[in-house]
């Protein structure tokens, strides 16, 4: 394609997708900036920019790690253990809606303010925490902590899509997630010296560090558009005119944000919580949440077809069966992974006689391997120029790792035969996510890019809390029938289901419950191979593109068939 094809007027796109209609794509400004922005970029700013976003990942991981280790005894502290699941209910919802919202700031105003954006949330929401003196408060100031993560790892995704070639977004893409092979260990470590009185001091090192490693991000987004804005290339993203408000509510799409929001938090609340009701999935308040966000989606469809000018789900991308295989198998992905996860440490507890912290680290498995063959994979693509045929690999080891997770929950393995299949299960799991990531961004334009991202990470965080649902679902229907038939008498039902530890206790006087446990964690498991089968179609449903060294995120993809007849993106 052309120079002077790829600088129409109107920085409009024609994309020869696998949907319906080829469609005109509108480009928002801050779109069309980060396109300049880039050509302005030199060597210097590059590398700073990437060692920013290296020590940015890494500082967010120590964080992540060490938070959660400390949040039993923070809300101890509180005198409010009781409500040790709030956090990570409120944590994973955020984590889900929030990055529409964050996604639209960085296409209408640019990357660097939906940066600093959402690290102005990370260290308010932070510094709140830290002067709260009741639960609720700490909570309250949990929400903004959790659009500041979501936000700092939203927006470096989308910074290193911006920054390069297909067939290098794999191995850098996987990057940010390479500091958790570390800090699954150091983090623990790093928190427990700060126990039990000083865990504040967590949260003040970490609102002093992250601006500071932040800065390298900032500086070379700030110092590569300033260069463009001299040669003018950069346009100021909204006009400050009697248009404004109607600019920035348009192109935020925040009718659409907000219905979006709404329906997802509707539909994950009672999935994350249905079990804490009387009448569980029969509860009212349930039904009437989730049918309400059934209803908001449906509403979000009609305005986002019929009104929006740049839509946060446009429909072209649902029409597309790469982007929509892509979503579907992370979702599938994630269900599968947090479903047969959700009790894993309590079944090697209790069944193996294994302390938590080792549990705990033999599921971390399969995070390690996941990072671990996302980044490989990552560096194979740069060289193969293809993803899909990795994908179906991917899911052939991953389907292998369940089984044998399967067959080896009896009591006559070994718990190394737990931490194999793990290990499979992560490798396999890895190359599918990093291969079908690049895959959806592969099939869509740059305008799109910074959605389908956010899509995609979304999805793995509601398949994730369907997953949890799902696991929590099976234990509470069927622990109870299984404890009883063991031998556990009604008495002593409701504490060994409700304290592990004593539950561990009471094995010398009921033997039956390890086999309980046993019983109930197989057929979760039963369920969570299941899962990964629909993932087939969906990678058949994904055209193979080629992904090539000299295309970059910025223009506008489109499908053409390269010397041997297949797909290729091309500008």
């Amino acid at each position: 394609m052309s120079e002077a094809t790829l600088q129409h007027a109107h920085s409009k796109v024609m994309v020869d997708t696998d949907s319906t209609s080829s469609e005109p794509v509108p480009t928002q400004a801050g779109v069309k900036n980060v396109e300049a922005i880039k050509t302005a970029f030199g060597k210097v700013d590059f590398w700073v920019m990437y060692i920013g976003l290296l020590l940015v990942a890494y500082i967010s991981s120590l964080d992540g790690q060490s938070f959660w280790t400390l949040e039993p005894f923070i809300t101890s502290s509180f005198s409010a253990h009781s409500m040790l699941t709030v956090l990570p209910i409120i944590n994973q919802i955020i984590n889900a809606v929030s990055k529409f919202p964050i996604v639209k700031l960085a296409d209408t105003f640019g990357r660097m303010e939906a940066y600093i954006f959402s690290l102005v949330c990370y260290i308010v929401g932070y510094i709140t925490m830290c002067l709260v003196t009741n639960y609720s408060g700490f909570a309250g100031a949990s929400v903004l902590y959790s659009i500041g993560t979501s936000g700092i790892y939203m927006m470096q995704q989308l910074i290193i899509a911006d920054t390069t070639t297909l067939a290098n977004r794999g191995f850098l893409s996987s990057l940010p997630d390479f500091p958790f092979i570390i800090n699954a260990w150091v983090g623990p470590i790093y928190a427990v010296a700060f126990l039990p009185d000083n865990w504040r001091w967590t949260m003040g090192i970490m609102i002093i560090l992250m601006p500071v490693v932040s800065i390298m991000v900032i500086g070379g987004l700030w110092h590569a558009e300033h260069k463009a804005k001299k040669v003018g290339k950069v346009r100021p993203a909204i006009r400050w005119n009697k248009n404004f408000l109607m600019e920035l509510v348009m192109g935020m799409d925040l009718v659409g944000v907000l219905l979006l929001a709404g329906a997802w938090s509707l539909i994950l609340f009672p999935l994350l919580r249905a079990t804490s009701y009387d009448d569980g999935w029969r509860s009212g308040s349930v039904i009437a949440m989730i049918v309400s966000g059934v209803v908001l989606h449906i509403l979000l469809i009609f305005w986002e077809k019929y009104f929006a000018t740049y839509p946060i789900v446009p429909i072209r991308m649902i029409q597309n069966r790469t982007v929509l295989g892509g979503l579907l198998s992370v979702f599938f992905i994630f269900m599968s992974w947090f479903l047969y996860n959700s009790y894993l440490t309590s079944y090697l507890y209790l069944t193996r006689g294994i302390d938590f912290d080792k549990a705990q680290w033999i599921t971390n498995g399969w995070m390690f391997a996941s990072v671990g063959s996302s980044i490989l994979l990552g560096l194979v693509m740069k060289f193969h120029k293809r993803y899909l045929i990795w994908a179906f690999i991917g899911l052939a080891i991953n389907m292998i790792g369940n089984g044998l997770m399967v067959n080896f929950r009896g009591p006559e393995n070994a718990a190394v035969e737990i931490v194999f299949s793990q290990i499979l299960a992560g490798l396999g799991a890895g190359m599918i996510t990093c291969a079908t990531q690049v895959g959806a961004q592969a099939a869509v334009p740059h305008q799109d890019v910074g959605i389908v991202t956010g899509i995609y990470l979304s999805i793995a965080a509601i398949g994730g809390a369907i997953g949890s649902a799902i696991a929590g679902s099976m234990w509470t229907n069927m622990m109870p029938n299984q404890l009883t038939s063991h031998g556990v008498p009604a008495d002593a039902l409701s504490e060994i289901l409700g304290d592990v530890t004593f539950a561990r206790e009471s094995l010398a006087e009921y033997p039956g419950i390890s086999d309980a446990y046993t019983y109930v964690t197989k057929r979760i498991n039963i369920v969570s191979l299941c899962v990964l089968i629909p993932i087939f179609g969906c990678l058949l449903a994904m055209k193979n593109l080629r992904l090539p060294d000299d295309k970059v995120a910025a223009g506008a993809p489109s499908t053409a068939k390269d010397a041997n007849g297949e797909d290729e993106i091309r500008v």
